[in-house]
């Protein structure tokens, strides 16, 4: 962590996932839509060393904060989806007497 990346999101599950990543921490612009656009956010970000300097700086906190890490949230929202069917059952069998 804190290395920054860039991606073109393709048929690879990582180039992907790297993708997902990087929207969820707020960094979509590192996420090429093509090859000239992969090879110029490359070539923009190996240029400007201030930018990766702060990159690096930030992306811990970057993804600490991002709902990537809200365990919490996820197991709530998780417990909610399994419990869904149980209490569509519970409802309907109170239908039917």
């Amino acid at each position: 962590m804190g290395v920054p990346v860039i991606t073109w999101p393709q048929a690879r599950v990582v180039s992907r996932q790297t993708h997902a990543v990087l929207h969820q921490i707020g960094l979509r612009e590192l996420s090429a839509s093509d090859a000239d656009s992969y090879v110029r956010l490359a070539r923009d970000l190996a240029a400007d060393p201030v930018r990766l300097h702060e990159l690096r700086q930030g992306l811990r906190a970057r993804m600490q904060g991002s709902r990537l890490m809200d365990t919490a949230g996820f197991t709530r929202c998780l417990e909610d989806r399994l419990m869904q069917p149980y209490q569509e059952i519970e409802r309907e069998g109170r239908r039917s007497f």
